[in-house]
């Protein structure tokens, strides 16, 4: 009984204690031994080689509520689909010099794409339909029987 207490607090101590309800409520708990490494979007992997192969790495994301799998940096993600057998953080792959810093899904936030003449664009000037005006033809006015706009400039060509 005073182990698994010890061992409730040491959990506490390094998850915190709403992560440490999540790992009792996901059955987790304990596995700060299995625990491998950390990204930079802080997210936690962990590798347990006693459980069946599919289910002995995984990943605890930053944010539980919103777990976003683009928040796993590529390194990482081979590394959890058994492409490479050492961890990022054991043996971490150099970068390409072109390579951009990985960044999350900006879908549904702010920071999501959208195509200039679109309303919510930051560049919205307006519809079409206000920019343009129709077009008339200088004939209008005679057909409506008026005058047209100037009776020199029409040509007879018989």
């Amino acid at each position: 009984m005073a182990s698994a207490i010890r061992s409730l607090v040491a959990e506490a101590r390094w998850r915190g204690l709403w992560g440490t309800v999540r790992a009792i409520k996901m059955n987790k708990m304990g596995t700060m031994s299995c625990y491998v490494g950390e990204d930079t979007f802080q997210n936690r992997y962990f590798e347990d080689r006693t459980e069946t192969y599919g289910r002995d790495r995984w990943v605890e994301y930053v944010d539980e509520r919103n777990p976003d799998s683009l928040k796993v940096e590529p390194e990482w993600h081979a590394w959890l689909h058994h492409n490479t057998d050492d961890a990022p953080s054991q043996h971490p792959l150099p970068r390409p010099v072109y390579e951009k810093p990985s960044s999350g899904n900006p879908t549904g936030t702010r920071d999501a794409y959208v195509p200039p003449h679109h309303r919510l664009s930051k560049k919205f000037d307006g519809n079409a339909s206000e920019k343009y005006e129709t077009w008339a033809p200088q004939g209008r006015k005679k057909a409506e029987g008026g005058k047209p706009d100037s009776e020199d400039k029409v040509l007879d060509l018989k």
